[in-house]
């Protein structure tokens, strides 16, 4: 997985999702965002998508990013969002390795330790048309 998003758009769904992370619960995976970035389609800009559970309850968010490789992981969500927080306003890319995955932002770098998605509960979507529910 690798993309590239602006700062204070990644901020901005990252911090709608905080509201459902575990923090206090003994199982590490819940602790984390589990982060999918899949490309866009024909010019159309690729999409990121935040999720965050503590098993009770679920929030799956949004954002534009440039993704230019497909993928999925989880990610420690508090770490995360200090090291998105002090990046300053230049653009965040994101790259996914082995067991971690690189964030870059100007000439700032930093590591974390990441999970297999696979182990991340499953969250129900809704469908595509919920909105036109009555």
């Amino acid at each position: 997985m690798r993309f590239l998003v602006k700062t204070e758009t990644f901020l901005e769904t990252l911090a709608k999702a905080k509201g459902t992370l575990a923090c206090n619960d003994q199982r590490a995976i819940l602790k984390n965002f589990a982060i999918r970035a899949t490309a866009g389609d024909e010019g159309a800009p690729g999409r990121l998508t935040v999720v965050s559970t503590g098993l009770d309850l679920a929030m799956v968010c949004e954002c534009e990013a440039e993704v230019q490789v497909n993928g999925t992981t989880t990610i420690p969500g508090d770490q995360l969002i200090g090291i998105v927080t002090r990046a300053g306003s230049l653009d965040i890319s994101l790259e996914q390795t082995s067991q971690a995955v690189v964030i870059h932002s100007g000439r700032f770098e930093a590591t974390l330790n990441s999970m297999t998605a696979d182990d991340y509960p499953t969250v129900e979507q809704f469908p595509a048309d919920y909105r036109d529910w009555e």
